[in-house]
């Protein structure tokens, strides 16, 4: 609980709620808030958006796709409904507690690490899990992708940005890049 308010925000089976006020840092690492000024509540909804056949599309045949927008513009929802529907075997990587909502949504072939850095999820995922593909929500370091890729492992993951921008940092790393208005 307090860990995940020390990062501004906690989550858990998808919903989210974000503060603001003044940081509390000690060596540079964000390690409360206080003197909360403001709450944001966000109640997610599970939308069967994509089929099957549509993720096949997507990243069939060991793609690497990135799906990129701005702030609400679904990239999470996408990116939940994409992985529910993988055929092989994929790890979700939960790591704000926003993409498993605890109903067996993301789908049989989904193994979940929840409340665990990206890095250190992927690690565990090579050693016992024998992902094809994994997904990460809201990338800004991308080494972990770079990383994955290294071991064979396909992805799927999110991040900020507009069209031209991302194509320009990212495009090299995917096979597919997805911007969603």
């Amino acid at each position: 609980f307090e860990e995940g308010f020390a990062n501004g925000s906690l989550g858990r089976f998808g919903a989210k709620i974000s503060l603001g006020g003044k940081g509390v840092t000690e060596g540079g690492k964000l390690t409360a808030i206080r003197d909360i000024s403001s709450l944001n509540i966000r109640i997610p909804r599970n939308i069967d958006c994509v089929s099957k056949s549509l993720a096949r599309d997507v990243y069939g045949n060991g793609k690497s796709v990135l799906i990129a927008g701005k702030v609400c513009s679904g990239k999470t929802t996408f990116l939940r409904a994409l992985a529910a529907k993988c055929d092989e075997p994929i790890t979700v990587v939960d790591e704000k507690g926003e993409l498993d909502f605890g109903d067996d949504a993301l789908g049989e072939n989904a193994d979940i690490l929840a409340y665990i850095p990206k890095k250190t999820a992927l690690s565990l995922a090579v050693k016992g899990l024998s992902p094809k593909y994994i997904a990460f929500d809201e990338v800004i370091d991308f080494s972990v992708v770079e990383e994955a890729k290294s071991y064979g492992i396909n992805v799927l993951a999110t991040t900020f940005g507009e069209g031209d921008d991302v194509i320009a940092k990212y495009g090299k790393l995917f096979d597919k890049l997805i911007y969603l208005e």
